[in-house]
C-alpha cells in the first residue's frame, strides 16, 4: 500500500508542479529498498528504471531550476554511492553507476528544452545579454524617479511574464514582451467605448487598467492552484533572449543588494530589517519584473542564502555556514554507516539546497515544511543509527 501511494505521489506530483517530486522519488527509493516481499521489490525497482528511462518529461523539462537540481542531487548521489561502491571495492558496479551518470548529462543536452539549456550554459550570451540592459540602465537611470510605493504581502496568484527581451541598438528603453504562455485575444468594441455591466448578485468592482495583460482568476482557490501550476509548466515556447532576461533579472537585484551594503556599513552585522522592503533600482529603471515590485512594494533576490545575508548580514553568514556544516556531518555519518536509506535522503536535502540558489524556496512555508520536517527526519535516522551500533 505504502509502494501504492508514493508511486501515485511521483506521477501526482509532477503533474501538480515540479519541486515536490524528486522528494517523492527519493522517498519511494528508501521504501523499495526496505520492502521484504521480492515480487513488490523488483515492481518498485521497475517502476522507477521507466522513471528514469522514458520520463523525460519528469528529468529534463519543467523549469531550468528544477532540473538543475535534479542534475546537482543525482551529482551527489552518484558520488555517495561511488564512495560506497569503491569502499567495497565492487568496481564493476561503480563503473556502471558512473556510465548512468554521463548518460543522464546527456540526456540534459538531448531532451531538455533547447533554449533552456542554452540559456543555462552559455556563459558569453548571459554576459551580453547583461552588457545590453546594463547600457540601457546607464542610459536611462539619469532621469529615474522613484515611485512610492503601497508594501503589500507576496500574491502568488498574479502570474505575468513581464519580463522583456534583450535590447538592441534599435529597440526603444522600454520593451513589453509578448505573453507567450497564454493565447492572444484581440476584442473589437463596435458600439460604445464604455461597457457597463450589471452584477445582481455580487458587488460592483472596479478594475484599474494598465499597460500589462490582465489575467484573471477563479475565486475556487483550487482552480486558482491549477491554473497557477499549468502556467508554470507551459515555457516550451518561451524565446531564449526570454530566457537569459530572466536570468539577468536575478543579477540585477544581487548587484544593487550588495551596493545597499556597501552605502550602508551598519547593516553588514544585521542586515536589513524586515521593516526594509527590498526594492531593485535597476529593475525599476528597466521596468523588468514590473509586474511584481509594482504590485507588492517590493521584490525578492530569487537566492534563499543571498536573502540570508541580506536580512542578518554577517549573522546570516555563520547561519548558512552552520547549515553546510551540518549538511556535511550528515552525509559523513552515513558513509562510515554505510547507510543506503541515509544518503538517499541527504540527496533529497541537496535538491531542495540547489533549487534555493534560483527561486523563492524556503521563504514560503508551503516549501520550507517540506524541507525542514525532511532535515529533521534524516537528522533523527543518523542518530538512530548511531544509538542501534552502540548496543
Amino acid at each position: 500500500m505504502s509502494l501504492a501511494l508514493l508511486a501515485a505521489g511521483i506521477l501526482f506530483f509532477k503533474i501538480m508542479g515540479d519541486y515536490y517530486w524528486w522528494t517523492y522519488v527519493t522517498l519511494f527509493a528508501i521504501a523499495v529498498w526496505n520492502t521484504k516481499s521480492v515480487k513488490w521489490r523488483w515492481l518498485g525497482w521497475v517502476f522507477l528504471a521507466v522513471i528514469f528511462l522514458l520520463g523525460k518529461e519528469y528529468l529534463y523539462r519543467g523549469s531550468r531550476s528544477h532540473f538543475v537540481s535534479v542534475l546537482g542531487a543525482v551529482v551527489f548521489l552518484v558520488s555517495y554511492f561511488g564512495t560506497l561502491l569503491a569502499k567495497r571495492r565492487n568496481y564493476a558496479v561503480l563503473s556502471i553507476l558512473f556510465i548512468s551518470l554521463f548518460l543522464f548529462i546527456m540526456g540534459v543536452f538531448v531532451f531538455s528544452n533547447r533554449n533552456d539549456v542554452s540559456s543555462v550554459t552559455s556563459l558569453k550570451g548571459m554576459i551580453n545579454t547583461y552588457q545590453a540592459f546594463d547600457r540601457d540602465y546607464q542610459a536611462n537611470q539619469g532621469k529615474f524617479v522613484p515611485q512610492d510605493l503601497p508594501v503589500h504581502l507576496y500574491n502568488y496568484k498574479n502570474f505575468k511574464d513581464s519580463f522583456i527581451p534583450s535590447p538592441s541598438a534599435t529597440s526603444q528603453p522600454k520593451v513589453t514582451a509578448k505573453v507567450t504562455s497564454q493565447p492572444k485575444v484581440t476584442a473589437k468594441v463596435t458600439s460604445q467605448p464604455k461597457v457597463t455591466a450589471t452584477v445582481t448578485s455580487q458587488p460592483k468592482v472596479t478594475a484599474k487598467v494598465t499597460s500589462q495583460p490582465v489575467v484573471t482568476f477563479s475565486v475556487i482557490p483550487l482552480l486558482d492552484w491549477l491554473k497557477n501550476i499549468l502556467h508554470s509548466q507551459n515555457r516550451a515556447g518561451r524565446p531564449l533572449d526570454l530566457d537569459e532576461s530572466n536570468i539577468v533579472f536575478r543579477l540585477f537585484i544581487w548587484r544593487d543588494m550588495a551596493r545597499e551594503f556597501i552605502q550602508e556599513p551598519k547593516a553588514w552585522v544585521g542586515g536589513f530589517s524586515f521593516g526594509h522592503p527590498q526594492r531593485s533600482r535597476s529593475l525599476e529603471v528597466l521596468h523588468m519584473g514590473e509586474g511584481e515590485w509594482s504590485r507588492d512594494g517590493w521584490i525578492t533576490p530569487h537566492n534563499l542564502f543571498f536573502h540570508i545575508i541580506y536580512r542578518a548580514g554577517i549573522l546570516g553568514i555563520f547561519l548558512i555556514c552552520a547549515l553546510f556544516f551540518m549538511m556535511c556531518r550528515l552525509t559523513g555519518d552515513f558513509l562510515k554507516m554505510n547507510s543506503v536509506e541515509g544518503g538517499l535522503l541527504a540527496g533529497a536535502l541537496v535538491y531542495w539546497l540547489v533549487l534555493s540558489n534560483f527561486l523563492v524556496i524556503l521563504e514560503f512555508p508551503y516549501n520550507a515544511i517540506v524541507f525542514w520536517s525532511l532535515f529533521g527526519i534524516t537528522m533523527a535516522y543518523r542518530d538512530g543509527l548511531k544509538a542501534k551500533a552502540l548496543k
